[in-house]
Order: structure tokens, then C-alpha cells, then sequence
């Protein structure tokens, strides 16, 4: 049922974004707010699971009268639920659309992965999507679209400072080590963002700085859940996490080989041929 939870809450923050993030005015977007708005979308409908079918249907839909939605998000279909699964909501559902939002992100990371190995197993390298380009298009929406604005600032700046060795770890090769390395760079800013919230309640809180055993409990996963992604020292294995966020991230069909690639055939056939980027 975890992975269940995850893609609904996932589906549930996408349209909860549409519906109070992306229109805040009644004011048309801007040049800047619609091109990201546009390559949101398009990375969506390409990097989400077929298994999030609304998603898809619901980025179709919008690509499919762009112009006028971007105009009058009136066209928009309304989401049939704000419910999040417990463990994202945690009692709270604005805590439900940010960890849906976040889920969201990690999915779109490993996504892109599956779907450049998916392209170049079948030829069609022109349409992979780079890394750099995927990252871009995450930053453009947080900073246009995100509602909490020291978030947004802090993302921004860790961004644009290529906190993580991003610019030197991701680029807009076809390598599969950079697709991977994109998974990574968010599960190593997600962690660092887990971490300063922690430490800013604190200070906030009159309260000493965090230990180390505070620490360990904000980071994720947990040394229970993934035993082999943590070294002795702290520091993460590579390869242990990509796998762990694949697992978490990305359904699998129960079927191997043929069946899981007819799956990832459907999703893009039903969803676009090409990308435009």
C-alpha cells in the first residue's frame, strides 16, 4: 500500500498546485510563469508512471489548450479529492500537499530516468531528456509556483549556487550515470532541507542545537528502511539509494521484461510521441 499512497498523494498535490499555486490572481500568467508552467507540464506527462492516469489526462488536457488555460485556468477540472494518506498528511493537509509535492518531484527525478532508458534502448535519443534541462524546469516551478517564500528563496539560492555538485554532476549528456545523478541531487537537497527545518525550529524554540540522533530522524530513508544506502561514517552509497528511490518512486509491473516495456510503450503512445522541449 506504501507505493499506492505515494502516486495518490503524488496526483493529489499536482492538482492541488493547479488549482491554488499556479493561478493566484485572476490576472492571465506572465511570458516568464507560462514557459515554466508549459515545461512543468510536459516533463510531467513524460516522467510520471502510466499508473497515474489522472495525471496524465489532466496534463494532456492543458497542453492540449494551453493558450487559453494560461489565459483563464477556468478550463481547469476541478480535483475530485484533497484527502492525503496519513502518513503524508501526518493531521495536517497542507502537510499532505507539501510531502505529496515533494513525493512528486522524487517520482519526476527517477522518472526521467525511465524514461531516457526506455527512448535509447529504442532509438529515439532525440527525444531523451537531459538532466540539466529536467533540473531547470523543477527550479522555474518552484520559484514561479511554490506558495511559501523563504522555501522558495532557500531552494532557489541552494540552486543557483549548484549546492551538491550540481552543475558539475549534471549536464545535457545521454549518459545514464547523469539521469541517475539527478535522483541524487534531489534526495541530497530534499535531506539538507529536512535538516535546516529542523535546526531553524530549534533556534526558533530557544532549544541547543540538534544531536546527531535528531539529525538521523529527519533524514531519510532510514537506516531501517534502507539499511544498505548509509556507510558507517554517514555518508550514502550512490547506487544503494538510486535503487531505493526507484523502488519507492517507480511502480514495476508484476510481469518482467516484455510486459513492464509494453508498459512504459502505452504510457508514451497514450501521452505524446514526441517532446518539444
Amino acid at each position: 500500500h506504501r507505493q499506492a499512497d505515494i502516486l495518490s498523494d503524488a496526483a493529489l498535490s499536482f492538482d492541488f498546485a493547479l488549482m491554488n499555486s499556479i493561478f493566484t490572481s485572476m490576472n492571465p500568467l506572465s511570458s516568464d510563469e507560462s514557459k515554466a508552467f508549459r515545461n512543468w507540464i510536459k516533463l510531467v506527462q513524460h516522467a510520471t508512471p502510466p499508473q497515474m492516469r489522472s495525471v496524465h489526462e489532466q496534463s494532456e488536457a492543458i497542453l492540449k489548450s494551453f493558450d487559453s488555460i494560461s489565459r483563464d485556468h477556468a478550463a481547469l477540472k476541478k480535483p475530485i479529492s484533497d484527502v492525503w494518506s496519513a502518513s503524508c498528511a501526518r493531521g495536517s493537509k497542507y502537510a499532505g500537499y507539501t510531502c505529496g509535492l515533494w513525493e512528486l518531484f522524487h517520482i519526476i527525478t527517477v522518472g526521467v530516468a525511465e524514461w531516457n532508458s526506455v527512448r535509447s534502448q529504442e532509438g529515439h535519443d532525440s527525444e531523451l531528456i537531459s538532466s540539466t534541462h529536467a533540473a531547470s524546469v523543477l527550479r522555474d516551478y518552484i520559484e514561479h509556483f511554490f506558495g511559501c517564500e523563504v522555501c522558495r528563496e532557500n531552494f532557489i539560492q541552494m540552486y543557483d549556487a549548484c549546492a551538491f555538485d550540481r552543475c558539475a554532476r549534471l549536464s545535457e549528456d545521454s549518459s545514464a550515470t547523469s539521469w541517475k545523478y539527478l535522483c541524487i541531487w534531489l534526495f541530497e537537497t530534499h535531506n539538507d532541507i529536512n535538516v535546516r527545518l529542523l535546526r531553524e525550529k530549534a533556534e526558533r524554540e530557544g532549544n541547543r542545537e540538534p544531536n546527531d540522533a535528531l539529525i538521523w530522524a529527519v533524514r531519510w530513508p532510514s537506516k531501517l528502511d534502507c539499511a544498505n544506502c548509509w556507510n558507517v561514517d554517514g555518508t550514502f552509497d550512490s547506487e544503494a539509494v538510486y535503487r531505493h528511490l526507484k523502488k519507492e518512486y517507480w511502480p514495476v509491473s508484476n510481469e518482467k521484461g516484455e510486459k513492464r516495456h509494453q508498459e512504459m510503450q502505452l504510457g508514451m503512445a497514450s501521452y505524446g510521441d514526441s517532446i518539444h522541449w
